[in-house]
This record gives C-alpha cells, structure tokens and sequence, in this order.
C-alpha cells in the first residue's frame, strides 16, 4: 500500500513539474508573440491614424474654405488690399472679438456718409484711406479669429492661410497661426509676415511648394520641427472663381498623435494579451485532466522550438495532431504558426535587407548630387556645403586654410569654333590638372570653366609651390605645339589664405582668390596665339 502511494506520489509530481514546465514555456511564447503582435498593430495603427488624422484637418481645411467662399466679395476685398496697406494697419495684439472694429468702422463710416449705406451705396473701393484701413483692421480680426476658432473647436495646434510666391521662394501670411507683437509699436500686431525664402526652402517643405504649385490637396503630411514645436501639417489650395489665391492650413502634433497610436496600440494588445492568458488556464485545466501524456511532447518540441527555432520541429508537432481532438488541434495550430513565424521572420529579414539597400541607393544618390557630371569632382553645391561647414569651424577658431581659384582661358573660342564636345574635353583636361597638382585638398567645379580648391593639410603648408607648378604646367601645355588646340588649355589661378586680420568668412578669402585669379587673367589676354 506504501509502495503503491510512492508511486502515485511521484506521478503526480510528474504530472505537475510537466504542467508547470509547460505553463512557463507558453507564456514565455505568448510574451514573444504579443510583442511581435503589438509591433505589427503599431505599425498598422500608425498607418490607418495617420490617414484618419489626415483627412479629419484636410476637413478642416474645406470647412475654412467652405467659410471663405460664402464670404465671397469680402474676402476678395481682403486678399485684395492686404498686401497694399498692411503696413498701415494697426491690429491691437489682444483682441478677442472683431464687433468693437466693426463699431469703430460703422461709426467713422456714419460721419463721412450719413445717409449712405456701405456695401450698396458706397464700395471697398470707395472708401477714403483711413475708412479702408479700418474696415481692413476688422477684416484682419475676423478672419484671424474664425482661424483660432477653428482651431481650438477641432484640437488642432495651428490653422493659419498663406500665399506661397514660387518665383521668390517666399511665404506671405494671409492669417498667421501665432500672434507675434510688432517691435516699432508695441500694442499691435505684425500683419501680412513675408518669410525669408530660407524658412521654407523648395527642397526641404516638398509638400507646401507641391500642393501649391499643383493647386490640390496632397495625400501627406509636412513633417515640421522648429520653434513651435513638432507638427504635421496639411495645405489645400484656396480657389476663387477658378483662381488660385492661397493655401489654408491645419497643423496638429507629433507627439500627440504618436501616443494615440501608441496608447490604441497598447490597449489592443492589452486585449490579446488578456486573451491569450484566458486561454492559456483553460488549456492548462483541461490539459491536466485529460492529455498530459501527449501534451508532454507536445512540450517538449516546443521547448525544441524556443531553443533552436528551427522550423523543422513543427513536421514533429504536426505528428501529434492525431484525431479531432483538442490536442490534436492544438498540435496543428502550434505546427502552423511555427510556420507562420518562419515566414514572419524570414519577411522581417528580407524587409531589413531591402531596408538596408533603400539606405544605401539614397545614400548613393546624395553623393551623386553632390558631383559634377562632366568632371566627376564635387560640385557647386558640395562647395557651398563645404563653405558652411568651414564658416562654422571658423566661428570655433580655425585658420589654417584657404581658398585657390582657377578659371579657363578661350572656352567659348573652344566651343564657338570646334564645338562643345571639344570645349568639355578642355574642361575635364583642366579638371585633372588640378585635382594632380591640388592633391590633398578638395576640388570643385564651380561653374562652366570655374574651379575652387579648399586648401587644406599639406597643400595649405605648400600652397605657394603648388601654384608656381600649376602654372608651370599650363605654360608647358601652351607650348605642346604637337597637341590639338583644345588641349593646350590655358588657364588663371588665384590663391588667399585665411587672414584672421581681414577676414571672417570663407567668401571673404575666396572673393580675394578670386581678385588675384582675374588680374592675372587680364595680364594673359592676348599672349596666347592660335
């Protein structure tokens, strides 16, 4: 009886140490599972919310627009006179209704037409200056605030209207978003704000100067990260009578929207989380009572899996699915999402790779766009980027550099009588020279026949004797008489080193580089025969 008690004593320590090995193992399997899960509906989220936000301000946006349009002639007396006289106008900073403007006005109105009636009697156009000016103050308050409203009703961040100019790359503010107090007559506001083109740059606020210039909405946002904080903003084009005006726009928070993606997220994972946990002490009941044995191997291979993560193991789990019962179905279903994982992983891992090129094609076609498509050397652009960055390290105390300009000789003599094949062939000859003579300096081509060398290390110790050997060399080729003609090119140089006396910038040494390049230039004018 003893004997018989030991043994059913050590079973069911058995039975229990399975159940609680395979208890641990699955939860462990579900936690990896409810983060991958908790990835995907993140990602699935984000997408959807950000579309959803998106067309909830691109609403917004029609219902201003909806709103101007009723106003029709009075809005275009706005647009109209704004740009004239905003100037003149004198918009207190705190106002919060527009009635008071709009009394000021009907008042002065009265006593220059008392019995004239403004609109049907006496026009926008009419009115003497002052008049105009007062009517433009309420206008301007008007519309400031059924923007503000707009905002604050929709918990948006910013409503504000624009009106983009693509020849000047400036950005003129119809209604502005903030309130910014004028520094000449503190009081009142800055009305009818032009951005310096370097505020909206065309390369960088793509979808502002997209959604003007193609006049429709765009179905993205502009991502912006500035003074005002981290905002997506939306733009669509105003049109009167079939005319582009303006561009009204909505802007709402990064951040605020990335914690309801997150915070929806979390809650439907909560859900599947709470899910799996029910289902897992169900199992657990019912697995204790009636499968223990097959369970244990079905265990077993799933703590195969969680070791190895080899997808061969699901061929074994499938092996236990035997008959139509629930441990059967559990042995496939297990089977099948191991398979599933597989493939989730392997995708995970081709999405990475096909990650990792995008990366490295974008990162070739910057470099790309930084080089001259003739030559081969660094660009226009490359030398303004270098210029930048030189200014900046010269704001942190360094000199030791400078600036060399070259400049081909009787390229258009070239081009006008053997072609511009032949002149580009001169070109890159003269490119070579340089970047041979200039060897541990960058070397730009600046503009047609144009070169600047950013002398640096070694050749900034050596500049001098380095530009004696260019002109040695170009005097050598001047008298190649065996060469054709576009190859014996003749050139200009000018070298300036940084003076911490006379010069703050980079433009400046380049400017004097420059001014010794031309004057010997001039002195080469007619010394070279045809």
């Amino acid at each position: 009886m003893d004997k018989y008690k030991g043994i059913k004593t050590e079973k069911t320590k058995k039975i229990n140490t399975l159940t609680v090995r395979f208890a641990f193992i699955f939860f462990i399997f579900s936690i990896v599972l409810t983060a991958v899960v908790c990835a995907v509906l993140f990602r699935n989220e984000s997408k959807s919310f950000k579309k959803i936000k998106l067309e909830e301000i691109r609403n917004v946006n029609e219902y201003l627009e909806t709103i101007i349009q009723h106003d029709g002639d009075d809005f275009k007396d706005y647009y109209k006179y704004l740009k004239q006289y905003h100037d003149k106008m004198d918009v207190p900073f705190d106002f919060e209704e527009y009635d008071t403007a709009l009394d000021v006005f009907n008042e002065e109105f009265k006593k220059v037409y008392p019995d004239a009636q403004f609109g049907i009697d006496v026009t926008i156009d009419e009115l003497p200056e002052d008049l105009l000016l007062l009517y433009l103050i309420y206008d301007y308050e008007y519309w400031t605030l059924t923007f503000e409203d707009a905002c604050e009703v929709f918990d948006l961040d910013y409503t504000y209207m624009i009106l983009p100019d693509s020849d000047e790359g400036t950005v003129a503010y119809l209604v502005d978003a903030t309130r910014d107090e004028r520094d000449d007559k503190p009081g009142y506001m800055e009305v009818y704000i032009i951005d310096d083109p370097e505020e909206n740059p065309k390369d960088k606020v793509k979808v502002l100067w997209n959604t003007w210039e193609k006049g429709e909405q765009l179905d993205e946002f502009q991502k912006w990260e500035n003074e005002y904080g981290n905002t997506y903003t939306c733009y669509t084009p105003l049109y009167m009578e079939d005319e582009k005006v303006a561009l009204i726009c909505a802007e709402i928070d990064i951040n605020s929207v990335n914690k309801e993606i997150l915070r929806n997220s979390l809650h439907m994972s909560y859900v599947v989380g709470i899910v799996m946990l029910i289902c897992l002490a169900f199992m657990l009941w019912f697995v204790n009572r009636r499968y223990l044995r097959r369970i244990s191997m079905l265990t077993e291979n799933v703590k195969e899996y969680s070791e190895s993560k080899d997808v061969a193991v699901a061929d074994k789990v499938k092996k236990l699915a035997v008959g139509k019962t629930e441990v059967g179905e559990l042995a496939r279903q297990t089977s099948e999402m191991m398979l599933e994982i597989d493939d989730y992983m392997r995708t995970l891992v081709y999405t990475n790779k096909e990650l990792n090129e995008s990366k490295q094609r974008e990162r070739d076609a910057q470099n790309m766009a930084m080089k001259d498509g003739l030559t081969g050397i660094r660009n226009k652009t490359a030398y303004e980027n270098m210029r930048e960055t030189l200014d900046n390290r010269v704001l942190e105390g360094f000199t030791e550099f400078g600036v060399a300009m070259a400049d081909m000789n009787y390229l258009k003599l070239i081009n006008d009588t053997y072609g511009h094949d032949k002149g580009d062939l001169a070109i890159v000859k003269l490119s070579r020279i340089i970047c041979n003579v200039f060897k541990h300096s960058p070397v730009f081509r600046i503009g047609g026949d144009e070169f600047a060398v950013i002398l640096m290390g070694e050749d900034y110790t050596n500049a001098d004797k380095l530009v004696e050997k260019f002109r040695g060399m170009i005097s050598e080729l001047s008298r190649e008489w065996s060469l054709e003609k576009w190859d014996r090119i003749s050139a200009a140089i000018g070298m300036a080193k940084f003076d911490p006396l006379r010069d703050l910038t980079v433009e400046s040494v380049f400017k004097r580089a420059d001014d010794i390049m031309y004057n010997e230039k001039v002195k080469m004018k007619g010394v070279r025969r045809w």
